[in-house]
């Protein structure tokens, strides 16, 4: 199943993907708080955490003439609702902002009920997953921006 969303950060890319490369341990952090939260939403558990661990992987960023690609996939160490995800971000300008894209696609468990109960609800609690992600990941970036674009007019003056 696919899964597409994107959001805008108030950066330049240029800034915005050297953040994703360098914070790229903060991105899997970010990856497994979402990916529990879709879990939690999809079985209505209000709070608690499942069992399933969560790894993200960041692969190597390929640079284009007016975007970024960076390879991300995460995967949960059991058959739960959603095992594994592939995806990828896209981050292109956008004046002086920055246009962030995911790609992703997943394949829901449990064979032709899996795809029936992803069609009934589950496709929106990865969607929100990817959602709530993207916002982190949006939230972090222009933070360290800030950062970092201060700390580059102060090193002027």
């Amino acid at each position: 199943m696919l899964v597409q969303d994107f959001t805008e950060i108030d950066a330049r890319c240029d800034v915005a993907a050297a953040i994703l490369v360098d914070v790229a341990d903060e991105l899997g952090v970010w990856a497994r708080a979402a990916y529990g939260r879709g879990e939690r939403l999809a079985l209505g558990l209000a709070g608690g955490r499942l069992a399933a661990v969560v790894t993200f992987d960041v692969g190597q960023p390929a640079v284009g003439l007016d975007s970024v690609i960076i390879p991300v996939a995460w995967t949960a160490d059991s058959e739960t609702l959603f095992p594994r995800m592939e995806a990828e971000l896209v981050l292109s300008p956008m004046g002086g902002r920055c246009h962030v894209e995911f790609r992703g696609s997943y394949q829901p468990p449990l064979g032709g009920f899996g795809a029936l109960l992803d069609r009934v609800a589950f496709h929106r609690v990865a969607a929100s997953t990817v959602r709530v992600f993207l916002e982190r990941l949006a939230m972090a970036v222009q933070a360290e921006s800030r950062v970092r674009t201060n700390g580059e007019a102060e090193s002027q003056l």
